[in-house]
């Protein structure tokens, strides 16, 4: 989908604002588009974090063609201004993946202790090495959640994930705790010697700071793109 410049539209959007306190992603209305600015709806709720300054990106969904990225100029009559800095064009087809090098190793954790250890980890508890495993940098991320390669199939749909990662924005290494949404083989046509199954994990504890630090870099990533 292309967004018709210069008139009147009411398209509902993704927006992921970067605020202090983390990435904050919100559904609006884009009902302006002027080519170096566009100007969307937020609800009143997503509206206080609005702020002039604040980092933004801004998704039409999968029929877009185009990613937008910029910041917050101001908030006027319930509409909000947004400088458009670039224009992402992506291919359709890696929807909605951004891709980047994140430093991982994972541990699956099975049994009834489960939510013991996640608490402990979550903590700082230090834990043995063995049994971390460590996928290629190279994956698929969000602030939500990660999706990478290996050579096996290494843990199952629902298993609780320890996470130690390192994200290019950030220079301190975090621990989080994520569920596996799937853990399945790769169509015959993408499966190497290295690579036979993907697996995908969406985030259950993960602290604000590495949210934010994943959102910078998926900022990063975009603008590069351009």
């Amino acid at each position: 989908m292309l967004v018709p410049v210069g008139d009147s539209v009411s398209i509902p959007v993704e927006v992921v604002l970067l605020t202090p306190a983390g990435p904050r992603s919100c559904f609006a209305r884009l009902v302006r588009h002027d080519g170096d600015q566009i100007e969307v709806v937020l609800e009143p709720g997503d509206l206080t974090h609005a702020r002039p300054g604040t980092r933004v990106m801004v998704d039409s969904g999968e029929s877009s063609v185009v990613r937008m990225v910029g910041v917050v100029s101001n908030t006027e009559a319930g509409r909000t201004t947004l400088i458009v800095e670039k224009s992402v064009r992506r291919d359709l087809r890696e929807y909605p993946r951004t891709y980047g090098g994140i430093q991982l190793r994972y541990h699956v954790v099975q049994g009834d202790e489960r939510a013991a250890e996640a608490r402990e980890w979550i903590d700082g508890v230090a834990r043995d090495v063995d049994g971390w495993l460590r996928p290629d940098p190279y994956m698929n991320f969000s602030a939500t959640g990660l999706r990478f390669e290996e050579g096996e199939a290494t843990c199952a749909s629902g298993d609780l994930v320890l996470l130690h990662m390192g994200v290019p924005t950030s220079s301190t290494p975090w621990r989080a705790t994520a569920e596996v949404v799937r853990c399945e083989l790769l169509p015959e046509d993408e499966r190497t010697e290295e690579a036979t199954h993907f697996v995908a994990l969406q985030f259950l504890q993960i602290p604000p700071e590495a949210s934010q630090a994943l959102a910078r870099f998926t900022l990063r990533v975009l603008s590069a793109l351009a």
